[in-house]
């Protein structure tokens, strides 16, 4: 349980948040698949969407824990 007190995330919302973030690297991957045939198409969306994923965890209850999770 040590991790959960760590993130500050019960252990539902651990599981939640989790799977929302595999929902959007899901779709991350289907534009970089995408993108990697048809160049001209989605030639910023996985930088912008990176960036906005990098944000919301800046900002939510994650960002206060003593580890950084991401970088």
């Amino acid at each position: 349980m040590q991790h959960y007190e760590e993130v500050g995330l019960s252990r539902q919302e651990h599981f939640v948040y989790a799977w929302s973030i595999i929902g959007k690297l899901f779709v991350m991957l289907i534009v970089l698949i995408i993108h990697s045939f048809a160049p001209r198409f989605f030639t910023e969306t996985f930088s912008t969407k990176l960036k906005e994923l990098y944000n919301e965890n800046s900002t939510n209850k994650l960002s206060k824990s003593k580890k950084d999770l991401f970088l």
